[in-house]
């Protein structure tokens, strides 16, 4: 035996959404669990701290946790550090964009033994067998990061992609138990992408490269989900891009509807036409579509290879089915003017009118992810990157951290504040009757803002930051 605990880390102060399965610990370990490895599985976004506890004393051998760079990071650290005080003869292994995307960095804090670079199945489990047989030299495991006996650094090769017809369904008998906090499914049906937005993680992690899984194996996976966790009615075809060929993507709309389901995914705007949206239309609730921003110069500027007319007509076409769009927003980029911000917002009230069912997101503030094209110029515009795993924390989409702005005067990240209430809806939020009220109070304040531009959120967001901190009610069990 070489019992395997993964941890999802709490989720950060910002946090107002649904919880979905964490399908970055899932999938891993349904993949060794197949192979015979005894997993166990933990996600601080819907169990208390003490569960984690519990689950140490148990004795497992190794404690994986995933985590993004930035904000995952703050929960990510208390849990392993939480290893380390409780266990300090477990070894710990950290996965995830943010230890691929820096894995010496990431290892060089004493609370990571080991890190897992790129895909996590296959690495994680040779891994495992390679620790199960006590062998001390791991230099031949592809993909792998660790740490000799004289503290030295070794990063091993690069491992190659994994075949996406060996994937395995995210939920298992020790995985169960989780689904009673989550009221939709979740299947991963590609990774990667082959565009080159300059702010992608993409680039770097799965080096542009798409694959797409097959659709018997995505059937199979919506199979087991229905018969475990028969509650789920709705599911995400997890992906960056679901895809450019629109007869896969309506095979996928026909699987989700013969097994009960409705479903939501990411798409491309100009791979929005009429006769897709009119085949999958009573099927999928839900489209996520990139605009990030309208400012022709800043478009050049993060590599998008379409154009706002791409937008507006795949909004036009929404329009007239009953799928929702989620149109996403970024801003606070270099030399990024009042006007180009505004046009931004513009554009969303625009969108908005166009379509009432459109939802906008947060305006996430610009965040370089290490590797990315973003990253090397946000560098030259003299952004300073942490030197240090535990600096990486305050790197976040509604933080202001890039050296272009002053931190005294900006309001992006109020700007952030007032999109995020607004993006949330209530019941999503809502955890008590107090909560519904006042969640409600501040989405009116922060509505009442934007329509008069007056981009000022500081003090109620913070008061709802400070809120979600220390009184925010967990999320409840839905069975």
């Amino acid at each position: 035996m070489y019992p395997v605990l993964l941890v999802f880390p709490p989720p950060s102060e910002e946090q107002a959404d649904t919880i979905s399965p964490p399908l970055s610990i899932l999938y891993v370990g349904a993949h060794l669990e197949r192979a015979g490895v005894s997993v166990s599985y933990v996600d601080l976004r819907v169990q208390p701290l003490q569960t984690l506890l519990d689950e140490l004393d148990k004795g497992p051998s190794l404690v994986g946790v995933s985590s993004m760079t930035g904000f995952q990071l703050v929960g990510t650290m208390d849990v392993l550090e939480t290893v380390k005080k409780r266990q300090p003869g477990i070894k710990t292994v950290l996965g995830g964009v943010h230890a691929s995307l820096l894995p010496e960095q990431t290892l060089s804090d004493p609370l990571v033994d080991f890190v897992v670079i790129g895909e996590g199945e296959i690495t994680l489990l040779e891994l495992v067998q390679e620790l199960k047989s006590k062998k001390e030299d791991l230099s031949n495991i592809m993909g792998v990061g660790w740490k000799k006996k004289d503290g030295s650094i070794v990063i091993n090769g690069q491992r190659p992609f994994m075949n996406m017809a060996d994937a395995v369904a995210p939920i298992t008998q020790s995985s169960l138990h989780l689904y009673q906090y989550y009221p939709i499914g979740k299947t991963q049906v590609a990774r990667g992408c082959p565009f080159h937005c300059a702010f992608c993680y993409n680039t770097v992690f799965n080096r542009r490269k798409y694959r797409q899984k097959p659709l018997e194996v995505i059937e199979a996976e919506i199979r087991i989900i229905t018969k475990m966790a028969p509650h789920v009615k709705h599911i995400s075809l997890l992906a960056d891009e679901i895809g450019f060929n629109h007869k896969r993507i309506v095979s996928m709309a026909k699987l989700t509807a013969k097994f009960g389901y409705s479903f939501h995914t990411a798409i491309r705007a100009e791979n929005v036409d009429e006769k897709l949206v009119t085949e999958i239309d009573n099927i999928c609730e839900e489209l996520f579509i990139g605009v990030e921003h309208v400012s022709p110069r800043i478009r050049k500027m993060i590599c998008k290879d379409n154009n706002v007319d791409d937008i507006t007509q795949a909004s036009q076409v929404l329009a007239r089915s009953k799928i929702r769009p989620v149109w996403s927003f970024m801003t606070a980029f270099p030399e990024e003017t009042r006007e180009e911000t505004l046009a931004n917002m513009d554009y969303a009230d625009m969108l908005r009118v166009q379509n009432p069912r459109s939802v906008i997101s947060p305006f996430f503030l610009t965040t370089p992810f290490p590797g990315t094209e973003l990253y090397v110029l946000a560098q030259k515009y003299g952004y300073r990157p942490p030197k240090d795993l535990r600096d990486w924390r305050d790197f976040g989409l509604g933080k202001v951290t890039m050296p272009w702005i002053d931190a005294k005067a900006e309001n992006f990240s109020d700007l952030y504040g007032m999109s995020c209430l607004l993006f949330t809806s209530e019941k999503s939020y809502r955890r008590s009757d107090f909560e519904m009220q006042w969640f409600s109070y501040l989405k009116e304040t922060a509505w009442q803002r934007w329509k008069a531009r007056d981009i000022r959120f500081k003090k109620e967001w913070e008061m709802f930051l400070a809120y979600n901190r220390c009184m925010k009610v967990i999320p409840q069990k839905i069975l």
